[in-house]
């Protein structure tokens, strides 16, 4: 369940995501338990869908994945330069946006998408 929540980054719509694709692993698979073979089935096929919504453009101004990695290095995490592209990566789901002073970071399995990308 730990992982279930770092993986979504605590987004609900992505904890459900995963554990129905994981639920769904597991029926076809005829078993009665989710084990984390699924759970990572999961993770993989929401990271796909994810990794989809950005693209690797041939200048830095259009290239999404220097975009993201300045959102994830950036101390301060409430960056509003930027705001057109901030707001598609929001709208996208592939940056997230958490309460209380309103901060952004990118989600983790984009992050874990592109770690090895830049």
């Amino acid at each position: 369940m730990d992982e279930l929540i770092e993986k979504t980054g605590g987004s609900l719509r992505d904890v459900f995501r995963c554990m129905e694709l994981a639920l769904r692993y597991t029926d076809r698979k005829g078993k009665d338990k989710v084990s984390m073979e699924e759970m990572n089935m999961a993770f993989t096929e929401i990271k796909s869908i994810l990794s989809r919504r950005i693209e690797k453009g041939d200048a830095e101004q259009n290239d999404d994945y220097l975009a993201l990695k300045k959102i994830h290095e950036a101390q301060d995490k409430t960056i509003i330069e930027e705001r057109s592209k901030i707001l598609r990566f929001l709208e996208a789901h592939v940056v997230l946006e958490y309460n209380g002073e309103r901060w952004h970071d990118l989600h983790p399995l984009i992050y874990d998408f592109l770690k090895d990308k830049w």
